[in-house]
């Protein structure tokens, strides 16, 4: 594609983007997110708990409930190697979520096209884990949502975590914890 005349404008490379547990790390020892991620078959333990398990190349959400102890860890990933699954392919997250003063948790979406930030969603579920099926709308909350498309007001903040990323195209899904910003991933193929 690079070599094609005219050559088309050309984002996402694949060798350059970093893939959620390098994005992850990245922004934690970067000091952006207060939470850490740890691969299931690394020698690192999680700092702090509760934490969850998900497949690192999905997008289908948490595969386990939040887990308490290094001993609830050790029997979750036990059962699931029990069960026949890899673990390899699994990460486990440090849980870093806080509802609203409401009771709302809440996942901002944006979507960020070469350069440009445009506002997608304001996502609200009394479940910490915030996924569009789990979601509903009140009238509090699709007003605040009217205002987060209307105003933009993480542009510079998405712009910044798209660089670490090294990504020129995605949806990113972020929370606020004591008024930081959490990102919990980069989606590169998002659905539009």
């Amino acid at each position: 594609l690079e070599k094609a005349k005219p050559s088309p404008r050309l984002l996402n490379h694949p060798l350059y983007g970093r893939r959620r547990y390098d994005l992850l790390r990245q922004l934690h020892e970067a000091g952006r997110n207060d939470f850490d991620v740890y691969r299931a078959t690394e020698g690192r333990k999680p700092k702090r708990f509760p934490v969850f398990i998900r497949v690192e190349d999905d997008h289908a959400g948490p595969e386990s409930e939040l887990i308490q102890s290094q001993a609830e860890l050790d029997a979750a990933l036990s059962c699931l190697l029990k069960e026949g699954r890899c673990l390899e392919s699994r990460l486990i997250v440090e849980f870093c979520a806080k509802p609203g003063d409401d009771g709302v948790f809440r996942k901002y979406g944006v979507f960020y096209v070469d350069g440009a930030v445009i506002p997608r969603h304001i996502f609200g579920s009394a479940h910490w884990m915030v996924k569009g099926g789990s979601s509903f709308v009140d009238e509090g909350l699709a007003q605040e949502e009217a205002r987060f498309l209307e105003e933009n007001p993480h542009a510079k903040e998405v712009r910044e975590v798209f660089r670490l990323a090294r990504l020129d195209y995605g949806r990113i899904d972020y929370g606020f914890v004591d008024g930081r910003m959490q990102v919990y991933e980069i989606n590169s193929n998002p659905t539009i």
